[in-house]
């Protein structure tokens, strides 16, 4: 990552390359350890999961945890900067309901 000049480019520099990996929306990154495994979730500002782009290569993101073990480890950061809003979806359709009463 190079030499930052102060805790706070730090803090920037790690929101960026988790956003680049997650989203512009992400705004917390949680860190769980279990004597057998890791775990590093990214949340939205309503503590909605967030995947990895399908485009980051699982190297970065094992590097990413690395980097969030080393400057903090378990626990809930919150990322510096304002996310910008989650994408929205378009609105799921209803279900068709299956009576078997209906003639068609």
């Amino acid at each position: 990552m190079g030499t930052l000049s102060s805790p706070r480019a730090v803090r920037q520099a790690y929101a960026r390359r988790v956003r680049a990996c997650y989203g512009d929306h992400a705004t917390q990154v949680s860190v769980t350890l279990t004597p057998t495994a890791q775990s590093l979730r990214v949340t939205d500002q309503h503590g909605e999961v967030i995947p990895p782009r399908d485009d980051v290569p699982f190297d970065e993101l094992l590097a990413l945890l690395d980097d969030t073990l080393a400057s903090g480890g378990p626990g809930i950061l919150t990322l510096s900067g304002r996310p910008q809003p989650a994408p929205t979806l378009p609105p799921v359709p209803p279900r068709e309901v299956f009576n078997p009463l209906l003639p068609w």
